[in-house]
């Protein structure tokens, strides 16, 4: 069962997304012309690195290993006429065995493609969270802290 909670008017979840670099690109989904990261709710009793790694594997077919935690973010959102806060643990990954090419559709669901972009386009494209170009133009050695309203 998701992290996830909603009445009428409100939704709060935790979810887990990944960064899987390759040379100066970012492994992105893209939906209806905007794109994210990879990644999906957390289950009970699962770490947040659990859940990265599962759902890599689940819409990618890849087993990732996960190098360090990058990012937490507290956003603020409204979705469908809901307010909604989700809190995400954002990892650095690399596949455990070589290289993913990226350019499919995503296994559980085919409506989203997966690719890889120049992260220096990043700022050229609707990408969330929208935070993601500014962040990774300047990486910190530590894990970072946002909180993000929008």
């Amino acid at each position: 069962m998701d992290l996830l909670f909603k009445n009428d008017n409100q939704i709060c979840n935790i979810r887990a997304a990944g960064i899987l670099l390759y040379k100066d690109q970012i492994l992105l989904q893209e939906d209806g012309g905007e794109y994210a990261l990879p990644g999906g709710h957390v289950k009970f009793f699962e770490t947040a690195e659990e859940a990265v790694q599962r759902e890599f594997s689940e819409e990618l077919g890849v087993t990732v290993k996960t190098e360090r935690l990058l990012f937490t973010e507290e956003s603020f959102w409204e979705w469908n006429g809901r307010k909604t806060h989700t809190i995400c643990f954002y990892y650095l990954l690399s596949v455990k065995d070589g290289y993913f090419s990226g350019k499919r559709t995503q296994l559980d669901n085919e409506r989203i493609s997966l690719s890889y972009l120049p992260i220096k386009e990043l700022k050229n494209i609707t990408v969330y969270p929208r935070w993601l170009a500014e962040k990774l133009e300047h990486p910190e050695e530590t894990p970072v802290h946002i909180v993000a309203y929008d």
